[in-house]
């Protein structure tokens, strides 16, 4: 077999696998992404599990259970938090609905004397918008309920994974060669320094977005600030998407909370802000310095995610893609998309400035000095 039908199977043969992985990943998305979600808990939990297990001595089994009871209180308090600021909100539902009514009394005489569009026409409009949402609603309680299961069922995962982790170290062992052993250990080693930096870096950036919001909504007066920051730094971790919607919801809030346009122009400047510090600031040294992702593969990653599995996909891209990375690094025929997921862009390419080889020249009995030709390319790069 020549060189250039080895290249060729090599790639048909990447192609196959990655279509394969694809397929595995769409039709057991429902098995699959709790089980990855229940990975990542295990992997942040374990220094817990070990410094109970360690320094307390305390057996295995009350160890990850220790562990776990404590997720679940940190979880639990969010919830909890939330939904009593929920609570708050709707106590003022009276004066919300009067606001309501205002922007929207307003907002139809502007679509009458813009688009000429009557008053009927657009109650008309809104009643089967209305109709839609109930819906949808009835379906979402469908979703609800599955997305309830799947927590349980993620917190069971992650107790087994912590339970069983040497039994899956010691198969994962058995079934690479020996030869590989120690790129073994390192990806698992790195896997495990990613993910882990990736999450505790989530978390930090989680409470100073949610501290800058609330500070920022307070200042300039709209209610409900603590949960709007709240809610805008948990809908942060869903990258790209989840700030739009959570600045979707505060100016809605904004809007029913307040008839003055102020209000409105200040959530956006608090939003803008907010975002210009995280995405400059926060995310390159908290959480971009572990995870070399660019910007293109983490947004496919994101859509390929949601479309697989929601929200829970939308989180999970970007710990799954930056594993994925790890691997391709360390596989021979599989580094060219590692290193086109990363974010190392090369300070100038230029493919007309490359000598290529001449493939007849042995053919004719000349030599092609491949020294030069290498040397060559190295400067340009």
């Amino acid at each position: 077999m020549t060189v250039n039908n080895l290249k060729v199977t090599r790639a048909a043969s990447i192609c196959i696998i990655i279509t394969f992985i694809v397929l595995v990943l769409y039709f057991g998305r429902e098995i699959l992404f709790p089980v990855f979600m229940a990975l990542l808990f295990a992997i942040l939990l374990r220094p817990m599990v070990n410094f109970l297990n360690n320094k307390l001595r305390l057996p295995h089994i009350i160890a990850i259970s220790v562990a776990l009871i404590f997720a679940l209180f940190i979880v639990f308090v969010v919830i909890y938090f939330l939904s009593s600021q929920i609570a708050v909100f709707m106590n003022d539902l009276p004066q919300i609905k009067k606001n309501i009514y205002y922007h929207i009394d307003h907002l139809q005489h502007w679509v009458q004397g813009k688009f000429k569009i009557s008053s009927t026409e657009q109650e008309q409009y809104l009643e089967t918008t209305v109709e839609q949402s109930k819906k949808i609603a009835g379906s979402s309680i469908g979703s609800i309920t599955g997305g309830l299961m799947s927590f349980i069922l993620i917190f069971i995962y992650t107790f087994l994974i912590l339970l069983y982790r040497a039994l899956i170290l010691k198969f994962l062992h058995q079934i690479t060669p020996k030869v590989h052993h120690p790129t073994l250990r390192e990806v698992l080693f790195e896997i495990k320094s990613v993910v882990r930096s990736y999450i505790s870096g989530l978390l930090l950036e989680m409470v100073i977005v949610a501290a800058m919001t609330s500070l920022g909504l307070w200042i300039i007066g709209v209610e409900y600030f603590i949960f709007l920051g709240l809610l805008t730094a948990v809908l942060n971790l869903i990258p790209y998407i989840g700030i739009i919607v959570a600045c979707i919801i505060s100016l809605l809030v904004a809007m029913v909370s307040s008839t003055e346009l102020s209000a409105i122009i200040g959530v956006l400047g608090v939003n803008a802000f907010v975002q210009l510090i995280d995405n400059n600031i926060l995310m390159p040294r908290i959480v971009g310095s572990k995870v070399s992702i660019n910007a293109f593969a983490s947004i496919i990653a994101v859509i390929i995610g949601g479309h697989l599995a929601g929200v829970a996909g939308m989180f999970l891209a970007i710990p799954m893609i930056a594993i994925l990375k790890v691997v391709f690094d360390r596989i021979d025929n599989l580094k060219p998309i590692g290193l086109l997921m990363g974010d190392n862009i090369p300070k100038t390419f230029n493919w007309y400035y490359i000598r290529i080889p001449d493939l007849n020249a042995g053919s004719r009995g000349e030599k092609h000095d491949d020294d030069e030709a290498d040397a060559e390319a190295r400067e340009i790069l």
